[in-house]
């Protein structure tokens, strides 16, 4: 509370257990922006941090109190409730993981002008890296993102910069965080020297491993374990946890889904939550923030991608491990574009058409099972409707194929475009490859 007033501030940070505490007079109507401020970091939005400042100049005044944390004082409640000394967002004691490595292991870091710029360098400081080289030229918030087409993680020749400081620097590895702070990108060196993309799908699914790994070796898995993916994220997630004695369940794309999900396993006593993602380069971990947010991602992904540098391997080599000991998955996602006036007919048209008669073969391969999220029907091949999902309303098509692949069709939400999803599985990674650029020719010749 920073006034007398208090209001909204007042009646939210109750209701999540976070309470603002002010030590000196009232900080009056010129700090409304402040108290905004104060507000969404107590909610957990980190990546909002334009008036960052503006709290660390008036942090005396202020005292956070956090459910777990110790307090203390101003902007160090916030860095110490992303990284406590050790907790369920550092997964193997941490800084000793971290120190072990951290004369030689180098990381360089854009935010791509976007607010990230402030909380990841903290946090990573304090988890204990000592080479972080941020890109200068993109640590400036700038709206107008001059460096780069797209300031979006997902696209690799927006690194450009990275790669270049990468390259001269030597780093082991490359974070991105896109504007709000909410997505992470990374890449790493391959075995010839050139830094290449980790995935949104393979990042997530090196996330899930080594929690899950790590937290047996620690002691700290809960013999309940559950965690969440979208419906659009690969496959090999539910295999990590099946392999793995956890349970895992998917949602709708987006995070409200998720941590709903979350919350709903908390109220019946059943599942503990371990980690939640999607395949479109966002992370829930701890219960600090109950959605994406490229602060704790990033944290948790140079904790892991030190762990693996001591064994003398990148995210690369571990990803590779990982195919070697679930199975081999790929996964590619197609954009079908529909401009115009008449976009949103040709959308719709489309998805009609596919529901008036679902197709029995896609590229030549049998359709077992399809998923109609939108009111949740379940049709097998020569049996017609035998079921129902568990959760519906989504103008989603999901069609199951005989090979272990999965073809998925929706339109998106935002955009004049179908967005179609191609997931693989097969024997190892020419056979995945090749089963990719099969259903692409299906998929775009939807399109046409």
């Amino acid at each position: 509370k920073c006034d007398s007033g208090g209001g909204t501030v007042a009646a939210v940070l109750p209701a999540i257990g976070v309470e603002l505490h002010k030590h000196s007079e009232s900080v009056g109507a010129e700090h409304e922006s402040l108290r905004l401020i104060v507000l969404t970091l107590g909610l957990g939005a980190f990546g909002i941090v334009d008036v960052f400042d503006h709290l660390v100049g008036v942090a005396d005044e202020l005292v956070i109190v956090v459910p777990g944390v110790d307090q203390v004082g101003g902007i160090d409640a916030l860095v110490h409730s992303v990284v406590p000394e050790r907790g369920p967002a550092c997964l193997v004691t941490a800084l000793e993981v971290v120190s072990e490595v951290a004369d030689d292991f180098k990381i360089v870091y854009t935010p791509f002008h976007g607010c990230g710029y402030k909380l990841v360098p903290e946090a990573l400081h304090r988890l204990g890296i000592k080479h972080l080289y941020p890109v200068e030229e993109q640590m400036v918030i700038d709206g107008n993102f001059p460096t780069v087409v797209s300031p979006n993680p997902e696209n690799p020749e927006g690194f450009y910069l990275a790669v270049d400081l990468a390259k001269k620097v030597g780093s082991d590895l490359i974070i991105g965080t896109d504007p709000d702070s909410d997505r992470i990108g990374t890449m790493v060196r391959n075995a010839e020297g050139d830094y290449v993309t980790i995935t949104g799908n393979q990042l997530g699914v090196l996330l899930l491993d080594y929690i899950i790994q790590a937290r047996k070796k620690e002691g700290t898995l809960p013999e309940n374990a559950g965690a969440v993916a979208s419906i659009v994220t690969t496959g090999m997630a539910r295999v990590v946890c099946e392999e793995n004695n956890v349970h895992f369940e998917d949602t709708f794309t987006g995070f409200k889904f998720m941590a709903e999900r979350v919350a709903a396993w908390e109220a019946a006593g059943t599942w503990k939550y371990i980690f939640a993602y999607e395949e479109s380069y966002g992370y829930m971990a701890g219960d600090y923030v109950r959605d994406k947010d490229a602060v704790t991602a990033s944290m948790l992904v140079s904790e892991m991608a030190a762990f693996y540098y001591k064994q003398g391997m990148t995210l690369l080599d571990a990803m590779n491990a990982l195919y070697e000991k679930y199975g081999w998955f790929m996964e590619k996602t197609l954009n079908l574009v529909m401009p115009g006036v008449d976009g949103l007919e040709k959308m719709r048209a489309l998805m009609a058409d596919l529901r008036a008669k679902l197709p029995e073969r896609i590229a030549d391969e049998t359709v077992i099972r399809t998923r109609d999220y939108l009111d949740g029907s379940i049709y097998v091949a020569g049996l017609g409707k035998v079921d129902y999902t568990p959760i519906k309303g989504s103008n989603v098509l999901y069609f199951e194929l005989a090979d272990g692949c999965t073809l998925i069709i929706r339109p998106s939400g935002t955009e004049p475009k179908i967005k179609i999803y191609i997931l693989a599985r097969g024997a190892n990674r020419a056979v995945c490859e090749e089963k990719i650029a099969r259903y692409e020719g299906f998929a775009e010749a939807l399109g046409k």
